[in-house]
């Protein structure tokens, strides 16, 4: 088959340290059988958050790409098509962009997205990826059905809800991730921990301990050895007494071990980007800090794994990690929003100022 990749976009930037993802890979490719340009095959990828289905969604299309006319990798949907009003109609656009279908015109509205992708791709082979699906609206936009998409065309979904698949109206064939075994997350966690395949000396029974609490979850593995890099066997021995206090299934918990390690003013910051600044560019987060007399510095937080930036200089918080901030901030008053630190829900801030208005007016009364 003629190689096309010349014509595709740029590749999504790589993820490092990618393990155990070969034998699923052969499991995949059998199920959308990837040379046949015979029909269209829909697959969606679930799991539970943290997981890893967006790295593995993101090393399938980086193997799989040069097989397709046009390709196009939508990340963070459910995230961006929340942001906005038009964030659905923001995502057609891009996706039209990405595979060479440039629109001069606005779109105006989702019904007229979904024609515009379904008149300019119905006769190309592409391939899509969807990640981080959460609704039904979100598919029915950007990959309504078989006929939007040429022969042979591969459309990839990932969710953390199995629901959203089975409630789109399109048959679609499904593949659960699963924990990585031991010797997988042995080897994830030592390339966090020791920037390499294997413990280090000395380090190999007390691994094997850290890997444990993991369970498999390579987002968890990754915290855990990057909180614990650098440090001696008796700082380890130190945070592995914490890990024991927390349940192995909460992998929550597990992830805010590393957050009551931060210094009482770096816990503050990171809560403030957990509720308002993930997807923010740097730069103006550090603004706002800076002016607040926090004087933030990134590197301790990229360290212990729970923030990066991309290359457009932007935070990025795994949705995992970002709920476990803001679970945080909801325990400070799980009843009553109006004794929390923060409020990002505007439903929370509309009830917090009516209840505070209404005990106003009834204070002046009397």
């Amino acid at each position: 088959m003629k190689d096309t990749s010349a014509k595709l976009p740029p590749m999504p930037l790589q993820i490092k340290h990618l393990v155990g993802f070969d034998s699923r890979f052969q499991r995949v490719k059998s199920l959308i059988d990837v040379e046949s340009n015979d029909a269209v095959c829909i697959m969606g990828i679930y799991g539970v958050g943290g997981i890893g289905k967006t790295t593995f969604a993101v090393d399938l299309y980086n193997r799989i790409r040069h097989h397709f006319e046009a390709a196009s990798f939508l990340a963070n949907v459910r995230e961006k098509s929340n942001k906005s009003v038009k964030g659905l109609e923001d995502l057609q656009r891009t996706l039209l962009s990405e595979m060479g279908e440039e629109t001069e015109t606005i779109i105006g509205s989702t019904f007229k997205g979904s024609s515009e992708i379904k008149c300019r791709l119905g006769h190309k082979r592409v391939l899509l990826v969807v990640d981080d699906v959460d609704s039904v609206k979100q598919l029915e936009a950007l990959a309504g059905g078989y006929d939007w998409f040429g022969p042979g065309s591969r459309i990839i979904i990932t969710t953390r809800d199995k629901d959203v698949l089975h409630k789109h109206d399109v048959e679609i064939k499904r593949y659960e991730m699963e924990e990585l075994n031991y010797l997988e997350s042995l080897e994830l966690f030592c390339w966090y921990a020791f920037n390499r395949s294997r413990p280090a000396e000395n380090f190999a029974s007390i691994s094997t301990r850290a890997v444990r609490y993991a369970k498999g979850i390579p987002l968890a593995l990754r915290v855990i050895g990057s909180n614990l890099k650098g440090r001696g066997p008796e700082e380890w021995e130190t945070e592995l007494q914490k890990y024991r206090k927390v349940p192995d299934v909460e992998i929550q918990g597990v992830l805010e071990i590393s957050y009551t390690s931060l210094s009482d003013l770096d816990q503050k910051i990171f809560l403030d980007i957990a509720c308002f600044f993930k997807g923010e560019r740097w730069d103006y987060v550090k603004r706002i800090l800076d002016a607040c007399d926090f004087h933030p510095d990134i590197q301790v937080f990229v360290s212990k794994g729970l923030l990066t930036i991309d290359e457009n200089g932007c935070l990025e918080m795994h949705d995992l990690i970002q709920d476990m901030g803001r679970e945080i901030v909801r325990k400070e008053s799980p009843s009553n929003p109006g004794y929390r630190s923060r409020l990002w829900s505007l439903k929370e801030v509309h009830e917090v100022l009516k209840e505070n208005s209404v005990r106003i007016l009834i204070f002046l009364y009397f």
